[in-house]
């Protein structure tokens, strides 16, 4: 059982900010001396120029930059490029845990210690923000007439648990999330829709930032979209899986890896004439074992120049097929698609092969989305009791 709360800097640019996103202390030493020490030549710092100047988390990351990547069913590789890397100890622990083996191996070693640095980075920007809320929450209750501060100030303190906050907590408030959690009873009842295609996602939800409006009504779909390199597309596109349990493996891993923020299951339901009513060139299907898939997925993966036989999916509003389960920098290394093989495909928990529904955002997939789906989203909040059973139960 992990712990229900951790620590957090009180500064949102310092060195325990480094040391929460995931370096170890002689690291986030070394790299706060350079932060502190900033020569006054271009580049500023976003500290100097908030308009042009250097990110703090961008500069966190580039450590991390160029080093040996690490993509094989090899733990010891892994850890060596965690400690070149100058990886925590911790973090290495939540990254590596041996129940979320499978997802991880979807993935390099690089990609997932910028994931967790970019995630847990953003935890302590929703805290900082929330801090903000509160502060003002405050200052309003104490220009109230005497006698009505006293609930404003219970409802802005209950992220206090002695000393320490609790992150997941703020970022459970906000609009558009059901009030039924993602494995409670009717989360899981809402499986089945008829007359729907029901689509799944699991990620952190500081991701979601921006796509409700105060009314919970969908606005910002495209904080959905996924950035190359992917299966099916040289740019921007919305991925989703079939398979409830992958979007629940996923949910749960972004929840272990980022210090206890929030992750939620996003559920979207298409309804089937929408799907069924596109024609031959706007929807588009490719699976294992095709050769247009290898082809596809290795031009994708390498951000390659489609041929003319592939270049209907540029085109195209869906494609839909059988999703890969390896790291970006294999399919880089390889030689051609004849190389891709079946251990490559992602499977499901019943052992069968993955599939995605894939909407490119351009030319028309964000507006299908806005249209179709948009008004049938939940967002599921994944709690830490069902994390923890989640995690209980698949030990094994």
């Amino acid at each position: 059982m992990h712990k229900a709360f951790v620590e957090v800097p009180s500064n949102l640019i310092s060195g325990a900010t480094l040391r929460f996103i995931g370096y170890d202390d002689v690291t986030a030493s070394k790299l706060w001396l350079r932060w502190i020490n900033w020569p006054s030549d271009p580049p500023l710092r976003e500290v100097d120029d908030s308009d042009h100047g250097m990110p703090f988390i961008e500069f966190a990351k580039g450590r991390i930059e160029g080093r040996d990547d690490a993509v094989e069913d090899d733990d010891a590789t892994w850890h060596a490029c965690f400690n070149v890397c100058g990886i925590s100890r911790s973090t290495q622990n939540a990254i590596m845990d041996p129940v979320y083996r499978r997802v991880r191996l979807t993935r390099s070693c690089l990609f997932w210690i910028e994931d967790t640095m970019e995630t847990r980075y953003r935890t302590l920007q929703s805290m900082q923000r929330a801090s903000r809320g509160r502060e003002m929450a405050l200052e309003r209750a104490r220009s109230q007439p005497s006698g009505s501060a006293s609930t404003t100030n219970q409802a802005v303190s209950f992220s206090s648990h002695g000393g320490r906050r609790s992150i997941s907590s703020t970022q459970q408030e906000d609009v558009g999330l059901e009030a039924d959690t993602a494995m409670s009873a009717r989360a899981l009842a809402a499986q089945n829709a008829q007359g729907f295609t029901l689509l799944w996602k699991g990620i952190s939800q500081l991701y979601l930032d921006g796509l409700f409006d105060s009314n919970g009504n969908v606005v910002g779909i495209s904080r959905l979209v996924s950035l190359p390199q992917t299966d099916f597309c040289r740019g921007p596109a919305f991925y989703f899986v079939v398979d409830r349990d992958i979007a629940v493996y996923y949910a749960n891993y972004a929840k272990r890896r980022a210090n206890y923020s929030s992750a939620v299951l996003v559920r979207i339901a298409i309804p089937n004439p929408a799907i069924e009513g596109m024609s031959s060139t706007e929807r588009l299907t490719v699976y294992w074992p095709s050769e247009e898939w290898k082809e596809l997925v290795f031009r994708s993966r390498r951000f390659n120049p489609y041929p003319s036989h592939l270049r209907k999916y540029k085109q195209a509003t869906l494609i839909i097929g059988s999703i890969a389960g390896k790291p970006t920098p294999l399919f880089v290394n390889m030689d051609s698609p004849s190389q891709i093989t079946e251990p490559m495909v992602l499977k499901n928990a019943a052992g069968q092969h993955a599939v995605q529904y894939v909407w490119p955002l351009e030319p028309a997939g964000e507006d299908f989305l806005l249209e179709h789906g948009a008004p049938h989203l939940k967002v599921y909040h994944l709690t830490r009791e069902e994390n923890e059973a989640w995690e209980a139960a698949h030990q094994a």
